[in-house]
This record gives structure tokens, C-alpha cells and sequence, in this order.
């Protein structure tokens, strides 16, 4: 009379082919590994680091095209989003006066940096959340701040 086989037999089977897939599977990720063609990301913190001393320069030039945001009437303050995010939301806002400021100088320096912050975007793969929500404006004893 033949005996079929035992949990123990059954036990060491399962273990035998579980190694066995590790094994391959192990092979076949150090295979890919080695064939893969992901992105050096040395060939990149020059680009990264030249794009963010650019952007740090244009919002030093943002910060002093808008002055101190003066204002008469709530029509006077415009708000910009800055910073690009790939959700299409913006890092942060930018309040200005169109009684003080030159409204095309300050929108083509928001362009600009939007533009290199979406390069950035781009070679960085950061996620960082996705931004925060843009609130109205308005004239408050001759400043535009954000209204409430």
C-alpha cells in the first residue's frame, strides 16, 4: 500500500518553489537593473540649480515691479499666481496695484518664472501637494491685500 505524501513533504514543495520563484524573480530585476535606462540624475543639478538662481532673480524683480501695492479702490489690485504647479495650481500669489505698477512688466516676469518653474517640474518629478487656492483682493486703507 503506497502512502501519498505527508504535510512535511507538502511543506518543503511549497518552499522548494517559492525559492525558486525569488530566485528568478531576483534574476530578472537585477537583468532589468542593469538594461534599464533611468534617468542619471547628476546629468541634472546643473539645470536645477541654474533654474532655480534664475528664478530667485525674477522674483527679487517681481517683488520690486509691484512696490508697495498702493491703492485707491478695490479695482486697482490684480493677484497673479507663481510657481507653476502640475496640478495647475500656484506655489504662491502675487498681489499687486495697477496704480503703481507696470501691469505688462509684472505679468511677463510672472510668465517667465511660471515658465522655468515648469522645467523644473518637469526634471524634478517632485510632488510637493498641489498648491493653494487663489483669494480675491481688495483696496484696504490704500494697500491690496487679500480679502477675508
Amino acid at each position: 500500500m503506497s502512502k501519498g505524501v505527508g504535510p512535511a513533504g507538502k511543506f518543503l514543495a511549497a518552499s522548494l518553489l517559492v525559492a525558486l520563484l525569488l530566485a528568478v524573480g531576483m534574476h530578472y530585476l537585477r537583468v532589468r537593473d542593469e538594461n534599464a535606462s533611468a534617468p542619471d540624475w547628476q546629468e541634472h543639478v546643473g539645470e536645477v540649480k541654474a533654474l532655480k538662481a534664475r528664478m530667485e532673480s525674477l522674483l527679487l524683480r517681481m517683488s520690486k515691479a509691484v512696490g508697495e501695492g498702493k491703492c485707491a479702490v478695490d479695482n486697482d489690485c490684480r493677484i497673479l499666481g507663481v510657481g507653476a504647479k502640475l496640478c495647475g495650481k500656484f506655489d504662491k500669489y502675487l498681489l499687486y496695484s495697477t496704480a503703481e505698477a507696470d501691469e505688462s512688466e509684472v505679468r511677463g516676469l510672472v510668465t517667465e518664472y511660471n515658465a522655468y518653474a515648469e522645467q523644473l517640474n518637469k526634471i524634478s518629478y517632485k510632488v510637493l501637494g498641489c498648491g493653494i487656492e487663489a483669494k480675491p483682493v481688495r483696496c484696504l486703507q490704500r494697500r491690496c491685500v487679500p480679502a477675508l
